[in-house]
């Protein structure tokens, strides 16, 4: 039985929209993930979310290479069904992201965000400029760099998955009602805007 053209298409199509619907960690990376450990958690409890894996996200806010392991410092976020950070996290703060795979700077750079899978090893007594702060450490399994830094507020809808249009803002405007030529579509994060 030999199936319509269409009908292969149709699949096909499905397939390739479901196939862009999926977590960006893999499933192996998230099966012993524990939901309920929280920032504030991991920061004031240390002893009972020692060993605990996480799904986390965060901001980079520096980025150290070295000999035997890299370190970022992340500010955490809220992260979507997909995985992606989507909003500061109000019971956040900053933790550690270390891992003994070779993090280039260059790459995981200031400003851009990262979802990781992980495992809670304790806490680290550090400084923000001169006051004391206890930062979670997280042992990363699995990490992904998003392309673009995340560009809160630009998007109008409320909904930040409809696609959107924005202007050339180097039009020369004959009036105020001028709409100029549209550029687009971009979406909420659009691909390697850094």
């Amino acid at each position: 039985m030999t199936l319509p053209s269409s009908l292969v298409c149709l699949l096909l199509g499905l397939l390739l929209l479901l196939s862009g619907c999926s977590h960006v960690i893999p499933a192996r990376y998230r099966q012993d993930v524990d939901e309920t450990v929280r920032f504030r958690q991991a920061q004031q409890l240390p002893t009972q979310t020692f060993g605990k894996k996480i799904l986390w996200g965060g901001l980079i806010l520096d980025a150290q290479a070295g000999t035997e392991e890299s370190e970022l410092v992340l500010y955490s976020y809220k992260l979507d069904r997909w995985g992606e950070p989507v909003a500061i996290d109000d019971d956040g703060g900053r933790y550690l992201l270390k891992t003994t795979r070779f993090l280039d700077p260059a790459i995981y750079d200031e400003g851009l965000f990262v979802t990781l899978a992980g495992t809670l090893e304790g806490v680290e007594p550090r400084s923000v400029g001169e006051v004391p702060y206890v930062f979670p450490v997280v042992r990363a399994e699995k990490i992904h760099l998003w392309e673009g830094p995340f560009r809160w507020g630009l998007k109008p809808h409320p909904n930040i998955y409809v696609p959107y249009y924005i202007e050339d803002e180097s039009y020369p405007r004959s009036h105020p009602y001028d709409p100029g030529p549209i550029w687009g579509p971009y979406w909420y994060r659009p691909a390697g805007v850094r």
